[in-house]
C-alpha cells in the first residue's frame, strides 16, 4: 500500500540514470535508497527493452519498469502492460527496407536486442556522431546485441531501431506511418527521423507511465519524472513535475518544469534535495 503523499518517480537510464561508464554514481545510489526510505516509489522509463543493463538495474529493487519506449510495463513485478509490434508489421518491413544496404536495423524484445553483423556496423558508423557514445568501442557496442544472420528469425518485438535512414525515411513514413509510431533515435539523438525508432502506433513512456499509475493508485499529480532525450518529451510533458537533465536535448528543455544540472554533476541528486524528497 502506498504511503501518504507519496510520489512515484521515473528515471530514463542513459543519460539521465548512467553516463557512457554505465555505472551509477554513488551520491544517485544513496539518493535512490533514500526516496524509498521516505515512502516514494521509483521506477525506470527507458527506450531499452529488456537487456543486461536491465538486469543489473533489476537487482537495485526498482518499484516498476517502462521499457522500450512504452511498449512493455511491471509494477512490483507483475505485468501491466505489452504492445509489441506484429509479426505481420515486422516481416512487411524487413521485406521493404532488404535492399536498403545503406541502413542498420536492430530489433528489441523482452528476450534482447538483435541485429545483423552489417546492421551492426551501420549503427555503430552512426553512434560514432553522437557526443555521448561516440567514445565506446565497437567490441564494446556489439555486446549490448546478439548478432544473428536473418532478422526473419526474431517474433516477438517491442520496437525497432533503424540508422542511416535519411533517403527512405519519406518512403517508410508514407508505408507504415498510419500503423507504427516513429521517433528520432535515442543512440544518436538525432533531432530528425533519419536515424530513428519505432513501435507500435500511440505507444509512448506517457501512454506506459499511465497504464503503470492507474495499476500502482496513484494520480497524475504524483508523477515526477527525469529525462534527456528526444523519447523523454510526452513523458516530461505529463509529468507533474517534468525535468531535464542539464545534458539533454534542447527540445527537452524547453517542454520541462526543471532543467537540472548534468548527469556528471549529480543533477538528479540535486533536484531532489530542492524538492524536498531526500
Amino acid at each position: 500500500m502506498r504511503a501518504k503523499n507519496s510520489k512515484i518517480i521515473f528515471f530514463d537510464i542513459d543519460g539521465t540514470l548512467i553516463d557512457i561508464t554505465g555505472i551509477i554514481s554513488a551520491k544517485l545510489m544513496e539518493a535512490l535508497k533514500q526516496l524509498k526510505i521516505n515512502g516514494h516509489e521509483i521506477c525506470i522509463a527507458t527506450g531499452r527493452s529488456e537487456d543486461g543493463q536491465i538486469m543489473k538495474f533489476r537487482e537495485m529493487g526498482w518499484d516498476g519498469y517502462v521499457l522500450g519506449n512504452g511498449v512493455y510495463g511491471e509494477y512490483q513485478g507483475k505485468l501491466v502492460m505489452h504492445e509489441t509490434i506484429s509479426e505481420g508489421d515486422i516481416r512487411e518491413f524487413l521485406e521493404f527496407t532488404k535492399n536498403m544496404t545503406e541502413m542498420g536495423i536492430i530489433l528489441e524484445g523482452n528476450t534482447g536486442a538483435y541485429v545483423t553483423k552489417a546492421g551492426s556496423q551501420v549503427a555503430y558508423q552512426a553512434m560514432q556522431k553522437a557526443a555521448y557514445y561516440g567514445q565506446m568501442a565497437y567490441e564494446d557496442f556489439i555486446s549490448y546485441f546478439q548478432i544473428v544472420e536473418d532478422l526473419q528469425v526474431i517474433k516477438e518485438v517491442n520496437k525497432l531501431m533503424y540508422f542511416g535512414g535519411s533517403q527512405y525515411i519519406n518512403a517508410m513514413l508514407e508505408k507504415f506511418g498510419d500503423r507504427l509510431s516513429f521517433l528520432p533515435n535515442s543512440i544518436t539523438q538525432s533531432a530528425s527521423l533519419d536515424e530513428g525508432e519505432m513501435m507500435k502506433k500511440g505507444i509512448s513512456k506517457a501512454k506506459g507511465i499511465q497504464q503503470l499509475i492507474a495499476t500502482a493508485g496513484y494520480e497524475q499529480k504524483d508523477v515526477i519524472a527525469f529525462g534527456d532525450g528526444y523519447n523523454d518529451i510526452e513523458m516530461i510533458e505529463f509529468a507533474d513535475i517534468g525535468i531535464a537533465m542539464g545534458n539533454g536535448v534542447n527540445a527537452l528543455k524547453e517542454k520541462a518544469d526543471i532543467v537540472a544540472d548534468r548527469i556528471e554533476a549529480d543533477g538528479i541528486v540535486k533536484t531532489l534535495k530542492s524538492l524536498a524528497l531526500i
